[in-house]
């Protein structure tokens, strides 16, 4: 009967956007909303390089930043 007073504790979450700046760089950024201990803000960053070396390699740089 008081359940539908009382909603479900809320734990966390999570919001991630990512973001295609051109065909060879990326930037993307995510928010953790949860305990003190996990939460917190990151940003990354892609870069694929239009340089090939070989059929089977490409110039790649990946940076997360906490």
């Amino acid at each position: 009967m008081f359940s539908d007073l009382f909603p479900q504790v809320f734990e966390g979450g999570k919001l991630m956007i990512s973001k295609g700046m051109s065909s060879q760089f990326q930037a993307t950024h995510s928010l953790v909303l949860a305990n003190p201990m996990t939460s917190g803000y990151r940003f990354g960053a892609s870069y694929v390089g239009s340089k090939q070396f070989s059929p089977q390699e490409v110039d790649v740089f990946i940076q997360d930043l906490y």
